[in-house]
């Protein structure tokens, strides 16, 4: 009898520690599934933008006192470590087949100058249907579009001389654009709409480069320009529209998840691009959005350029109803 009840509290006490190591794994999931809904302040948007916060949440987690021995503590890790990645793990390339689409291409070239014959010559080659440039400097701006006019007959050049606006962007295209208008805010343009004229649909594009929000300052600037963005989306009568930027922000944020409701997209971490800092780490910031009935066929990084503090992306997108 008593070797029974020995053997009894034996599994009890299993059962304990067991549960204790599931709650310590799991707790930090809940907690940052309820901090990424948050709005503010600033920092705190900030540091849950990506589920790798997961990771040191473990750490603070009130079950971590009864993870007493290493093997139970690197396991809690290890699980929160997975479930980290399994929830930023916009990794990998995606394609699904389209009989009909339109590639585009994206760059925060993080001002680069050294580099503008390669991203010409690779641009030159891929003929993309649509090109946004982010991060241009007024040098790479001329020499980009004097080496890119003849293969890109339409573009917007990022410059309103009538408003005295000088952006950060660039526009190139293969198709007409037609009624530009820059979205001004506090003497700047981080949002600039347009009309694209493909062969069977017109499609109301918006470009946009918000400020990264590093500080507060810089964070309601960004939010200004995303709520610009939701008020065009939503005074918007076109039956197509596609959204393009370097966003500067997670696509885990519930406040562009709001924004975007009824838009679709497929998310690649785009930003650090660092040898240091596996891509699973990073951030989707660098987005593509879209209407229905359109569809992303594909999305993948662009190796060949890489210098920028970015990767590269592809889209290929398709407005046609048969994938």
């Amino acid at each position: 009898m008593k070797g029974r009840l020995k053997s009894l509290c034996y599994i009890l006490l299993i059962k304990k520690q067991t549960s204790f190591l599931v709650l310590a794994s799991i707790y930090p999931s809940f907690m940052w599934l309820l901090l990424v809904q948050a709005y503010s302040p600033w920092w705190l948007e900030n540091l849950v933008a990506t589920p790798l916060i997961i990771v040191p949440l473990y750490f603070i987690s009130p079950f971590i006192f009864y993870l007493s021995d290493s093997k139970k503590l690197f396991t809690g890790l290890f699980i929160n470590l997975c479930i980290a990645i399994s929830l930023n793990g916009n990794f990998f390339n995606s394609e699904t087949s389209c009989i009909e689409g339109d590639r585009i291409f994206q760059f925060n070239m993080k001002y680069d100058e050294s580099n503008l014959n390669l991203l010409a010559k690779f641009l030159i080659k891929q003929k993309y249907d649509f090109v946004a440039l982010h991060e241009v400097s007024p040098i790479a701006r001329k020499s980009l579009l004097y080496k890119l006019n003849p293969y890109y007959p339409y573009f917007i050049s990022g410059i309103n001389r009538q408003l005295s606006l000088e952006t950060d962007q660039l526009i190139l295209s293969s198709h007409a654009l037609k009624n530009t208008k820059y979205q001004t805010y506090d003497g700047s343009s981080y949002l600039i709409s347009m009309q694209w004229k493909l062969a069977n649909e017109l499609v109301e594009v918006m470009v946009l480069h918000p400020p990264s929000p590093r500080t507060e300052r810089l964070w309601l600037k960004r939010n200004q320009t995303l709520y610009q963005l939701q008020r065009m989306i939503h005074q918007s009568i076109a039956d197509r529209i596609l959204i393009i930027g370097d966003l500067n922000i997670s696509n885990h944020s519930a406040r562009l998840k709001l924004i975007t409701k009824n838009l679709i997209s497929k998310h690649l971490n785009s930003w650090p691009n660092n040898s240091l800092i596996p891509q699973v780490f990073g951030y989707t910031i660098d987005q593509v959005w879209l209407s229905l009935p359109g569809s992303v066929c594909s999305k993948s990084i662009i190796n060949t350029l890489d210098y920028s503090d970015h990767y590269a992306i592809e889209t290929k997108i398709s407005w046609s109803d048969k994938h």
